[in-house]
């Protein structure tokens, strides 16, 4: 596994008139810069989002919350942590994530036509995989 590196996801609330709708930015720290995709919507356990690269961030952005320059909306720290690279290739980023909100995994698949997946796969404290509710069997006994 790589080093440990910081990352940070923001929420971005842009104005009516901005050219993409509110969403997550998902920051990776690489180098002197941030490698970072848009979410349209909220990270989740197990739920396949669509994910669109953009072009690298500053640094700055990890500790940042705020408005944005040129009237490009607002965004706030939704979490930050660390990552360890697992994998990372043109066409897969795979990490294990600590964060606030997020432990376990994530995987950003890049497919055919540009487009990009985000899974987030939650782990419990003693790094096992977490079990969906509808995975433990019922307790119908009274």
């Amino acid at each position: 596994m790589d080093e440990s590196r910081r990352f940070v996801i923001l929420h971005h609330v842009v104005p009516g008139t901005f050219e993409r709708p509110s969403h997550w930015d998902v920051m990776f720290e690489n180098g002197d810069e941030l490698q970072t995709w848009a979410l349209n919507v909220q990270p989740a356990h197990q739920v396949v989002i669509q994910a669109t690269a953009l072009p690298e961030h500053r640094k700055k952005y990890l500790d940042y919350e705020g408005e944005i320059s040129h009237d490009r909306g607002v965004v706030r720290r939704w979490d930050s942590g660390q990552i360890q690279v697992m994998e990372s290739t043109p066409e897969k980023i795979c990490v294990r994530i600590v964060g606030r909100r997020l432990f376990g995994k994530v995987e950003l698949v890049h497919n055919l036509h540009d487009a990009w997946t985000f899974v987030y796969s939650e782990e419990s404290s003693d790094g096992h995989p977490q079990k969906n509710a509808n995975e433990f069997p019922s307790d119908n006994s009274e």
